[in-house]
């Protein structure tokens, strides 16, 4: 049987916008608390026993402020022994052998130096088997159930590619845009953009073009064919299920704002309570850290195009 994740009904989350393996391998979901907060609360995802700490020596500094460490908490779960769930990117405020129910507070976000100057506050959740706490590449595959238990309704209108773009908020590691004719997919309490395979719509999950993968969310069973944001193939199918299409993207496109290169945009499945207006904002990363502070301004209008 398996074990049941819970993570804060408020939280955006992604199971494919990020470089690491688990990502690549749908084994792994990171969650962003609607705090928004370096140093916030994590909130423990399972009910368990605290089994495992470890503190994370890591590389040089970068040119955004990070943290000395970073960490890894094992929590074993109460109904399932046989295996370990691995929570990083949160400085422990537990001790080993302790008990914690779903909710209870584990520790606090760190700005890791594993991230990219863009990534928000976040923590990750993988599954192993115990005896693989330290290894990357043992993680068990995780189900994304709100596409089995719920259908996806689809809102017509344009494209990533073909809206029209407003800036909502600017900040040194990127810039948010709202649209208010760009076409959006919602699935329980979650919406997001879309993208399409094999002539299905599903909510897009993925770092574009800026990592290797993504995923689209969907309700439908899907074959082999090509990822499209309206009618522009951004990549292929890797693998597929019945509820989830893992792709590769095509390398040596490039995307831009108002002609201007950027290194992509971001999507990730989004709370309906956290939209504005029912849509997803439209997260847009620079070349460099820093990059879009003073050439651009709340309200401009802006569009994003492909190359």
């Amino acid at each position: 049987m398996g074990t049941k994740l819970s993570v804060p009904s408020d939280a955006a989350l992604s199971f494919f916008n990020s470089p690491y393996i688990g990502h690549s391998q749908q084994a792994a979901i990171d969650v962003y608390p609607s705090h928004e907060r370096w140093y916030g609360p994590t909130q423990s995802p399972i009910s368990g026993t605290i089994a495992q700490l470890r503190q994370i020596r890591m590389g040089r500094k970068k040119e955004f402020p990070t943290d000395e460490y970073d960490y890894a908490i094992g929590i074993i779960p109460l109904e399932n022994p046989d295996i370990m769930f691995r929570i990083l990117h949160c400085k422990p405020d537990v001790v080993l052998d302790q008990e914690v129910r779903v909710g209870d507070i584990i520790g606090s976000l760190i700005r890791s130096r594993y991230f990219n100057f863009w990534t928000d506050p976040h923590y990750h959740i993988e599954a192993m088997h115990f005896a693989d706490f330290k290894r990357s590449s043992k993680s068990y595959n995780l189900e994304n159930t709100l596409t089995r238990n719920s259908p996806i309704s689809i809102y017509s209108g344009e494209s990533i590619l073909d809206s029209s773009w407003q800036v909502d908020a600017i900040k040194p590691d990127y810039m948010l845009l709202r649209s208010y004719d760009s076409e959006y997919g919602c699935i329980g309490d979650y919406v997001g953009h879309l993208a399409s395979c094999c002539g299905k719509k599903g909510i897009l999950d993925a770092g574009v073009p800026h990592y290797p993968h993504g995923g689209v969310h969907l309700t439908a069973s899907c074959e082999h064919g090509n990822v499209l944001l309206g009618t522009t193939e951004i990549g292929y199918t890797k693998e597929f299920s019945q509820w989830v299409v893992l792709f590769q993207q095509w390398q040596g496109f490039r995307i831009s704002i108002n002609d201007q290169p950027i290194q992509g945009f971001s999507t990730y499945l989004f709370p309906k309570r956290a939209s504005k207006h029912g849509k997803p904002s439209l997260k847009v990363i620079p070349l460099s850290y820093s990059g879009f502070l003073e050439k651009f301004e709340i309200d401009d209008s802006v569009s994003i195009s492909i190359s």
